[in-house]
């Protein structure tokens, strides 16, 4: 998996140009808005080329932002941006999501985005497991995943994340969210309707 990421590592923000081009129906909106402007420590988990954690860095500058990833190719873009534009309370960190170093109670919010469908239920599970651990009381985490679009022209253009994706990609799509999440012990608190994805803001049950 590494290998696919370093190699799709500079054309990873075509994301944003070809699915979330509508701030107001983007998951990156979405995400800002279920995070307070104050003293609040965020893990974006898989944070990729710092998409997330950049914008919340620059939207809520009370914040301590923590972008973690396997990829060096991902991080290294992450923090080229971070300096271009003087974003000084942001770390992005070289870690695998699934065996954080950081310890208990550690953040206030974590933020998982476009991961869970690439994993196996196993590595899944781990990796929400590691995001309750070093949440604090009273924490919650913010899980953005692809959703099946209804128009025939917007199927058309999520096709293309269909072909890149595996061969379960579709079984994770039509799942039960509520029960997904139940058998992580978590609980959706509100689900949020985005382009071609939903943003779940989760509670520890």
């Amino acid at each position: 998996m590494d290998l696919h990421y370093k190699k799709h590592s500079h054309i990873y923000d075509l994301i944003d140009i070809l699915y979330f081009r509508r701030w107001q129906h983007s998951p990156r909106k979405a995400i800002l808005d279920l995070i307070p402007d104050e003293n609040t420590a965020v893990l974006d988990s898989c944070s990729g080329t710092g998409t997330n954690s950049l914008l919340i860095a620059k939207n809520r500058i009370n914040s301590r932002v923590t972008g973690i990833d396997i990829s060096e190719e991902m991080l290294a873009i992450g923090k080229e941006k971070a300096a271009r534009e003087q974003i000084t309370n942001i770390d992005f960190l070289a870690m695998d999501a699934s065996h954080l170093s950081f310890g208990d109670s550690a953040f206030d919010i974590a933020v998982i985005s476009l991961v869970l469908h690439e994993m196996d239920q196993h590595l899944a599970a781990k990796i929400l497991t590691e995001a309750k651990r070093i949440l604090s009381e009273n924490g919650k985490i913010i899980v953005v995943e692809w959703e099946q679009p209804k128009t025939i022209f917007r199927k058309i253009i999520f096709s293309t994340i269909k072909a890149m994706e595996s061969k379960r990609f579709p079984a994770f799509l039509s799942q039960d969210f509520e029960h997904y999440f139940r058998g992580h012990g978590l609980s959706i608190k509100s689900s949020i309707a985005c382009d071609y994805s939903r943003v779940f803001e989760l509670v520890s049950n």
